[in-house]
């Protein structure tokens, strides 16, 4: 969309079209006017010059910060034919860039930043992240959200538009629009099928169902249009829609920033000089960065005569977000945080529930028709105004209350809702999972990449005594950080270890909560079901998988028109902890030289302050640092296809009523009686059975049955 202003005069359109020809960036900032002009603003991204310097910095940084990564090497040949994961090798991958960059065969930054996103979209993983400020410091939007559609919820679903009101402060239920018969000539599951393999966006799930439901209008609450509609890499092309009535729509895209670009109302460039330095650090700032400083101000904003710029340390605990404070200083700052929050609302999308936590991260609500059913809906195990202490603490309460009040009431049937839920903290599955079975004691099994770098970081937290918060797969003590980390070799590279995070220890150490439960069950696990659209990651997943290992039945719903397939409920990421560059990086510079020796040279592990601007604070760089395991499993469950126990298909009238899809997954859950049904049968494409029994021998080294090419570090074993 391009302003114009009726009767502007003609002196300043000459001079706007002269700026147009010599800098899209400063047209860019003089006519945005009522409307961000997309392909203008494509130009003028596309005007930010290349620098060698700074993307040779940036790929070196990175090529060392992998060595913390643990997929890498099984996405040289993926494991799992339902993923649909896209093979490719990471040191081929940056090899290529390398070359790029020393060839200088990048015209400009936008092509440099797009193949480096490029290589971190291809794990299609939520804790594998690279989102610079000029490439995801904006999104492409347009009005035709989509969604899927079935007329019964068991027919084959057709793709609908969504009539939808972003721009409203006032929420009001989605309504349907017409059928899409065709998107760019394309049947629009064969586009959309294709876009979700192939596309560089933020698709972050590793289930192709999740990616497909990922497209689509963010049901139930509408906080996003879905991919489809929103885009951060989009590269001009157009988009042709044809509708059930033989009409054809040409899509336009259109612009909003961030508040790395866009603050308060203005612009905080003017011309491509100044948005190229919002994109890259100042050598100031890259001075202070390297000293530990991290800088509070905003980018482009100068300092004034005799004004004191705010720097703070990041200080962060085993990579997770609490800050290390004193316990009694936490609990009274939590507190007060408490007390001043907002009033909470009924999230939208949601009918009035039965109880509510704070921040209405869980409520319960009745099902339809089953007054002896409740749902628990589980939005998040994250915060949004409470400390990362107050907020556990808080969600610890509401589920013992809730299971309380459930037994009062006599509920003989409970279904958790666990759509949408990208995770968070990881102490709160373990905890639900104990107050619904409290005779299980879960510690799920993990293991790291083992790199130099692993090495280094790992050394530098608790004073080179991390090895004492965790236990063997036998539950014993390590007795070093060498029994802790190995290496062991496993599936053709090395990893440390197997080893296992006691969450009891962990909860009372963290966030001063007792994890506990006795006495029976308050349902047996034939009558409780989880029911999830697949996007469901990280904290989430470890909920889910918890719960099915007790025999709970998990259900999904949404996903593409293929019968064939059951869908998992857990799409997303199945790794344990993600791990952000700027925090690794902070860790780095305390590092002993005593006890980082055995990480070998600095150059092989140290990191410097990358060039790059990131989104959220310069902190968006991100990789999965652990694997998990299922019992008797050697394949990281990343890359473990777990069908559901059944699947159905929206249907309109869920399109405004959540409470529809609760009945649903009663239906599909329990028969009239309240008696449990059978899941559906499902025969793996790819035989499971030769990644059962993995284990590690007396000689550390771990036996397993899948085995293929290398990663960056292969010749390191330690030293």
């Amino acid at each position: 969309m391009r302003w114009t202003t009726v009767g502007a005069s003609l002196l300043l359109w000459g001079v706007q079209l002269v700026v147009a020809d010599s800098d899209p960036c400063a047209e860019f900032a003089q006519t945005r006017g009522n409307g961000l002009d997309a392909k203008l603003w494509l130009r003028c991204i596309q005007n930010i010059p290349f620098r060698q310097s700074k993307a040779a910095e940036t790929i070196r940084n990175l090529k060392i910060f992998f060595g913390l990564d643990t997929y890498a090497q099984y996405m040289i040949n993926p494991p799992t034919t339902e993923l649909e994961l896209t093979p490719f090798k990471l040191n081929e991958t940056i090899a290529e860039i390398e070359n790029n960059i020393r060839d200088m065969k990048y015209r400009n930054n936008w092509e440099f930043d797009y193949d480096v996103v490029k290589m971190f979209q291809r794990f299609r993983d939520g804790h594998t992240d690279y989102q610079p400020v000029c490439t995801h410091g904006y999104l492409y939007v347009h009005d035709f959200p989509i969604t899927a559609i079935s007329k019964d919820s068991s027919s084959l679903p057709d793709i609908y538009h969504v009539l939808a009101d972003f721009e409203s402060s006032i929420w009001r239920p989605p309504r349907l629009g017409q059928k899409i018969i065709k998107i760019n000539g394309q049947d629009p599951h064969t586009y959309l099928s294709d876009f979700t393999r192939n596309s560089p966006e933020a698709l972050d799930w590793v289930d192709p169902d999740a990616r497909f439901n990922e497209m689509l209008y963010g049901y139930p609450e509408g906080t996003s249009r879905g991919r489809f509609a929103r885009r951060n890499m989009w590269n001009g092309e157009d988009i042709k829609i044809i509708w059930e009535n033989g009409t054809e729509t040409t899509v336009e895209f259109k612009m909003q920033l961030a508040k790395e670009i866009f603050q308060n109302g203005k612009l905080l460039f003017k011309d491509t000089k100044s948005l190229e330095e919002i994109c890259f650090l100042s050598d100031m700032e890259l001075a202070l960065r390297k000293r530990g400083a991290v800088s509070q101000v905003a980018p482009g904003r100068i300092k004034k005569r005799g004004e004191r710029w705010d720097f703070k340390e990041r200080v962060k605990h085993n990579g997770r977000e609490d800050e290390m404070r004193d316990l009694q200083q936490r609990r009274d700052i939590g507190n007060k945080k408490r007390a001043a929050l907002p009033l909470p609302k009924v999230p939208n999308g949601y009918p009035q529930p039965l109880s509510y936590s704070d921040e209405y991260a869980m409520a319960t609500y009745p099902v339809p028709e089953d007054p002896e059913a409740v749902v628990l809906n589980i939005r998040t195990f994250d915060e949004t105004y409470l400390s990362s202490s107050a907020f556990v603490q808080s969600m610890t309460r509401f589920i013992r209350s809730s299971i309380v009040a459930w037994k009062s009431a006599g509920y003989q049937r409970l279904i958790i809702d666990v759509s949408n839920n990208r995770g968070g903290k990881a102490i709160l599955p373990f905890d639900i999972l104990k107050q619904l079975f409290p005779a299980d004691e879960e510690f799920m099994t993990i293991n790291m990449h083992y790199s130099p770098l692993t090495w280094a970081y790992m050394s530098t937290i608790n004073s080179g005594r991390e090895y004492s918060l965790f236990k063997d797969t036998s539950m014993n003590d390590f007795s070093s950080m060498t029994d802790f980390l190995g290496p062991v070799q496993k599936d053709g590279t090395c990893f440390t270890k197997m080893w296992k995070q006691d969450y009891v220890q962990f909860g009372k150490d963290a966030y001063d909560i007792i994890v506990s439960a006795s006495g029976p069950p308050p349902f047996k696990p034939e009558n409780i079901a989880v029911i999830s659209n697949s996007l469901c990651a990280s904290a989430c997943h470890s909920l889910v998988e918890s719960l099915r290992a007790q025999g709970v039945r998990a259900f999904a719903y949404g996903g593409r028109a293929v019968k064939s397939s059951p869908m998992q409920p857990v799409g997303g990421t199945k790794g344990g902890k993600v791990l952000r560059y700027e925090d690794v990086r902070q860790h780095l510079l305390s590092a002993q030289p005593s006890l980082v020796s055995l990480a070998g040279p600095k150059e092989d592990w140290q990191l410097s302050p990358l060039p790059v601007r990131t989104t959220q604070g310069n902190t968006h760089l991100m990789l999965n640092s652990e694997n998990k395991f299922r019992a008797g499993n050697s394949l990281p469950l990343q890359f473990v296809y777990t069908p559901a126990c059944g699947r159905f298909w929206m249907e309109e009238k869920m399109l405004s009523d959540v409470s529809e899809v609760w009945r649903r997954t009663r239906e599909m859950a329990w028969d009239e009686q309240g008696v449990a049904k059978r899941c559906v049968e499902y025969k793996q494409i790819d035989d499971q059975r030769k990644y059962q029994g993995g284990r590690e021998d007396e000689e550390g080294v771990v036996s397993g049955a899948w085995s293929t090419g290398r990663i960056v570090y292969e010749t390191f074993r330690g030293r």
